[in-house]
């Protein structure tokens, strides 16, 4: 028994499924669970009966009449009539005259209440929803499993690969922060060195110029030292002493000063030597703003 195949009964006007709850009979959605399958059992002249995959029990209707409740139960046959809508049957319960498996109201939502209804007669011409209410497909459960078992396969791997997009996409943010987070500390790594190589110029600029200024010092001293040691003669009858340039030699310096002139010719120096010996003549000195020079005047 367990190898007959199940089957779904469809309300054409809704394309959900009917399965038992809390013992009566309502739409939902089809999920291959044990309470939506149903096992055909056939009976005399075509017709059969309908098995519940949960409970064993028959679909059953508790009435004839319009809005009888469906449920479980005893055995009960019905027979398929067929209708203008391909593979769409009108279920009849064999045990009253007009009573019809009915989907309430055509409704598309879930748990909406199958009950039996009359199979009135429309005009051509009639809304086929109104129709559509009383008529039902027989699908295949082996065939919606293995649809659904594809379905589910599908769901999970587009699940996993939302979840591997998700963690490269966590994994490519991590690597992008790591990043600039490598920049921000680089950048200044980059910064500190340029500044240490700018103050390290700028010391070996600085110990440049301080030994220039100790040259310059060095200079200046050995110009100054120089200068001293050729200043003239110290303070005298001569006045103060004065800067030399140029002399010929330090003998002959002196030898000017001792006269109060400067060098001067032999034969000339000879005859006011003689003149001043005499007391015809007598040396005197006269500040001029480059040298002391003698002048002679008569005694």
């Amino acid at each position: 028994m367990s190898d007959d195949p199940a089957y779904f009964l469809v309300p054409a006007s809704s394309g959900l499924c009917i399965q038992l709850k809390n013992g009566t009979i309502y739409t939902a959605e089809p999920n291959g669970s044990a309470e939506q399958k149903w096992f055909i059992e056939k009976g005399n002249e075509g017709q059969i009966a309908f098995r519940n995959g949960r409970d064993g029990q028959y679909l059953r209707g508790v009435g004839g009449g319009k809005g009888a409740r469906i449920v479980t139960g005893q055995k009960q046959f019905w027979s398929l009539e067929t209708s203008n809508t391909p593979n769409a049957f009108w279920i009849k319960c064999v045990d009253f005259p007009n009573a019809y498996l009915c989907n309430s109201y055509g409704k598309w939502s879930i748990n909406n209440l199958i009950y039996m209804w009359a199979h009135e007669v429309t005009p051509l011409d009639a809304d086929d929803a109104v129709v559509r209410i009383r008529l039902w497909y027989l699908g295949g459960a082996q065939k919606f499993e293995a649809r659904l078992r594809s379905k589910q396969a599908w769901i999970f791997r587009a699940k996993e690969l939302a979840e591997k997009e998700e963690q490269l996409r966590q994994k490519s943010k991590s690597a992008d922060k790591q990043d600039s987070q490598g920049v921000d500390k680089q950048e200044p790594d980059e910064k500190q060195k340029k500044l240490e190589d700018r103050e390290n110029r700028l010391a070996e600029k600085e110990l440049q110029l301080q030994e220039r200024e100790a040259r310059l010092k060095d200079k200046e001293e050995s110009l100054r030292s120089q200068a001293v040691s050729e200043a003239s003669i110290p303070n005298g009858d001569l006045g103060p002493a004065i800067r030399a340039n140029r002399v010929q030699s330090t003998r002959k310096e002196l030898e000017a000063a001792s006269v109060g002139r400067r060098s001067a010719p032999l034969k000339l120096r000879t005859s006011q030597r003689n003149a001043i010996e005499k007391g015809e003549l007598r040396p005197i000195t006269m500040p001029s703003n480059f040298v002391h020079l003698p002048r002679l005047r008569a005694g």
